[in-house]
């Protein structure tokens, strides 16, 4: 078979005598050669042009030829675009792997010309006669499309003569006028009246709903069908006169009981009559059954402010009717008083009882409670076991009786359930509604506060919230901190900073290290030392999501930065609530996996107060990490009681003693000898020490003497950005006897002003030291 004239071939390789070799054999008319250098010239040129055939170098240095088919058969198929091989005898993997990633053919160097020709005419007739099927494929597909476009409108025409017929005898059917009101109403049934008003036609599904066989509604006026069963007789009323004045009326609603007792929701519409002399001829309309309709619309009415459990109204109206009772105060200068009520111990019923015994529960305290109120007061259900109470126009005084009444009631409510007997109690927190009062969600939160500290002072009271209250502001700022760490967290508004520990003295065996404190930014961009936000992280569970900032921030945000310093090993604490959360192990080993920071760069920290209140669970913890290269420091040794006991089972390689001990170590010969054990006893296991609270000269040196390992406090170095801290760490340790060791302490380094001077704080675990005392926050 004779190749047609001028076929389009490209020729890739990057050598120039190659290429002028393959250009000179390959003479128009047979062939039209155009050249290619490169793996990217040739892709770009198959990508603007159309070839009929490549031959293909297997070899190129910028882009491999095998590479290059690949690309090309992402948008060619070997049978719109053949490509042959060009590979040396040695090449035979490479042949292999090109065959299967889509090359048609190959030939090997020194070319045979001959067998070149015979396998180049092969790709093209055989491209040739899939061309020519394809075309004929594609003719077949057109004429098909023609026929069945021409099918569809045969098809339309056809659907339009129906459409016409059927129209046409629509008409005739509806050539009274009648039948055309009635095809616009869509009602259950239709009637007629005559100029009495009296019906005299009636027809569709009257019955269903009206009870009334046809002969007792015709004749009669809808005043004496429905007579003596109409629930709103002023509405009704109201509608007669309509008919008698000869008006229009549309979707007229009315209730009716019928003669049997059931009640039916009527929708009514119907229009005046008139000749062609304009002499009224009665009325025609339809009327609808809209019963079941009705009821939907005041059941979901109902639920939706209403609470399906219990039954009581729900959050949503009842902050709607504190709205109303909020306005009253301001405009009328009424007194109302709120209530938020928890219950004790509903916890420990539902959990150990089930959650339908807890169902229960709720539903008898809702009736119980209910039966103390005035119908005037609103009692809600917030959800689980909390309820709100608003009572109206009532004094703070007399308000606080009743909630008094109220947990008395509760007090003494006793639950039975299939042989057990369950006792709960109750706090309540009271608010006074004055006109003072800023807004609804103040109250509620000033409600919940109120109830919070009945329940710190020893639950089954109530406390009146007071503004100059200082145990009320606080939590009433913790609420409102818990808020804005929320915020923070998804807004990414916490900043760490750096912190410095030292060797004493410097050198290969004792590293410089760098604690890292955690800040925040406030909505008003203030910048927040943890003492200032940590406490209500604990309060309100937030700590274990600040922890995985940490984790995810350290590892995988500043990864490269922190491996950009020689020797760094990374230290991040942990508080006692992620020690205590079994997908923590999985959560860091996952950002390990996306981090540039190997494992054994990094060492966790934790509180001796938090590895032993989760003993269990820090064991397990530091064993897995350390399989993988991971160390850990345990911090605040020394503030527990049983510090020494529980050492020998949390094998860490770091401790940090308790800054408490330090800070007066010189002055204080009982400090100086702690410091001294528990350096000892580290040693004596194998574990370097760290001071902290190093804050003068005379701390350090003593420090030194003793033998302690590290120092870390204002002596040493104030704590800054760790942007800033890159880069001084940068110019100042690079030299190899200070590698770096990053310790992070998600919750920073202050309490107040004066811990701020002390230079540490460990509130990773939400603690701080006061007066040589480990104190949590709750």
């Amino acid at each position: 078979m004779t190749q047609a004239p001028g076929a389009r071939i490209l020729v890739v390789d990057d050598r120039p005598t190659n290429r002028a070799v393959l250009k000179a054999v390959l003479r128009p008319p047979l062939y039209q050669v155009t050249e290619a250098a490169g793996g990217h010239s040739a892709l770009a040129l198959v990508a603007n042009n159309a070839f009929d055939l490549i031959i293909l170098d297997l070899l190129m240095p910028d882009l491999n030829g095998l590479e290059v088919l690949k690309t090309i058969r992402k948008t060619h198929s070997a049978s719109a675009l053949p490509v042959i091989m060009v590979t040396v005898k040695d090449e035979g993997s490479g042949v292999v792997e090109a065959l299967e990633s889509g090359a048609n053919d190959y030939i090997s160097r020194p070319i045979d010309f001959p067998v070149l020709f015979a396998r180049i005419q092969a790709q093209l007739s055989r491209k040739r006669m899939e061309d020519a099927l394809r075309d004929a494929q594609e003719d077949l597909e057109r004429r098909i499309e023609a026929r069945t476009a021409e099918l569809i409108n045969t098809n339309r025409t056809l659907k339009a003569e129906i459409s016409e017929r059927k129209r046409v005898e629509d008409a005739l059917r509806a050539s009274e006028e009648r039948f055309k009101d009635f095809a616009q109403t869509g009602a259950d049934w239709f009637w007629e009246m005559g100029p009495d008003l009296r019906f005299t036609y009636l027809a569709g599904r009257y019955f269903e709903a009206l009870g009334l066989e046809r002969r007792a509604v015709l004749g009669r006026t809808r005043e004496e069908v429905h007579a003596g069963w109409i629930v709103d007789a002023a509405a009704w009323e109201g509608h007669c006169q309509s008919l008698r004045a000869r008006c229009a009326f549309s979707d007229f609603e009315f209730t009716w009981v019928r003669p049997d007792g059931k009640e039916k929701v009527l929708r009514i519409s119907g229009k005046p009559i008139f000749d062609a002399s304009g002499i009224f001829q009665g009325y025609r309309g339809a009327d609808r059954d809209i019963t079941e309709t009705h009821h939907l619309a005041q059941q979901m009415a109902y639920q939706a402010t209403h609470d399906a459990l219990t039954g009581l109204e729900n959050r949503r109206e009842f902050e709607r009717q504190l709205e109303q009772a909020l306005a009253s105060a301001r405009s009328e200068r009424t007194r109302h008083a709120l209530c938020y009520v928890d219950l004790d111990q509903f916890k420990l019923i539902n959990d150990s009882a089930g959650h339908v015994v807890g169902d229960q529960l709720l539903r008898q305290v809702a009736g119980l409670l209910l039966g103390k109120l005035r119908a005037c007061d609103t009692l809600a259900r917030l959800g689980g076991d909390e309820f709100s109470l608003l009572i109206k126009n009532c004094s703070l005084e007399k308000a606080l009786e009743i909630a008094e009444d109220l947990l008395k009631a509760i007090r003494d409510f006793r639950f039975s359930w299939e042989g057990r007997n369950f006792e709960i109690g109750g706090s309540i927190g009271l608010v006074p509604i004055t006109a003072d009062a800023e807004n609804t969600a103040k109250l509620l939160s000033q409600a919940d506060v109120a109830c919070y500290t009945a329940k710190e002072l020893g639950r089954n009271r109530v406390y009146v919230y007071e503004t100059h209250d200082s145990h009320s502001s606080r939590l009433h700022t913790q609420i409102l901190r818990a808020a804005e760490l929320t915020d923070a967290l998804e807004k990414n508004r916490f900043r760490i900073y750096g912190q410095p520990i030292v060797g004493l003295p410097p050198s290969h065996e004792r590293p410089m290290h760098i604690e890292l404190l955690l800040r925040m930014l406030d909505a008003e961009d203030q910048l927040l030392l943890a003492g200032e936000f940590i406490p209500a992280a604990e309060r309100y569970g937030l700590m274990r999501a600040i922890d995985r900032w940490v984790i995810r921030t350290v590892l995988q945000e500043y990864g490269n930065s922190f491996a950009r310093l020689p020797s760094t090993k990374i230290a991040i604490n942990l508080s006692g609530n992620s020690l205590n959360d079994d997908s923590l192990l999985a959560f860091t080993r996952q950002a390990f996996g996306n981090s540039a920071l190997p494992p054994e760069r990094v060492c966790f920290e934790i509180t001796e107060t938090a590895a032993i209140d989760n003993l269990k669970q820090t064991s397990h913890f530091i064993l897995e990490m350390k399989k993988i290269g991971c160390c850990f420091a345990l911090d605040d040794f020394g503030s527990g009681l049983s510090s020494f006991a529980y050492l020998k089972n949390l094998p860490v390689d770091y401790l940090k003693i308790d800054g408490n001990f330090v800070r007066d170590m010189v002055e204080d010969t009982i400090d100086q000898a702690m410091v001294a054990a528990i350096n000892q006893v580290g040693h004596t296991m194998g574990i370097q020490t760290v001071a902290e609270y190093a804050e003068s000269a005379a701390v350090i040196e003593l420090l030194r003497k003793l033998g302690v390992d590290y120092a870390q406090g204002y002596g040493i170095g104030r704590p800054q950005p760790i942007e800033e801290f890159w880069g001084s760490c940068a110019e100042t340790y690079s030299s190899t006897c200070y590698p770096a060791m990053l310790s992070v302490a998600v919750a920073g380094d202050a309490i107040a002003a004066g811990i701020e001077e002390s230079g540490a704080v460990n509130s990773v675990t939400g603690s701080h030291r006061i007066s040589g005392r480990n104190q949590r926050f709750r």
